[in-house]
């Protein structure tokens, strides 16, 4: 190598800033799907019972059954 190339060394985190922008762009993606879904579910008549609000502390109910039940609504649209 001469003296007026050098070589560009990158720092460590350089790679994972990249990961981070990816990552990001992912989501991204994911909530203008998930956006699109929730549209298309309230847009249909056939929904309104189910925008009514639920008591889950009074019920019991997890958080984590009401988003399985979300992926469930997700697959059968």
């Amino acid at each position: 190598m001469s003296g007026s190339e050098e070589e560009e060394f990158l720092p460590d985190d350089a790679v994972a800033d990249d990961d981070v922008v990816i990552a990001q762009e992912e989501i991204t993606q994911s909530l203008k799907k998930m956006n699109k879904i929730v549209n298309n579910l309230m847009s249909r008549a056939d929904c309104v019972p189910f925008r009514e609000p639920v008591d889950w502390k009074g019920l019991e109910v997890s958080m984590i059954v009401h988003g399985l039940f979300i992926v469930y609504l997700m697959c059968v649209v």
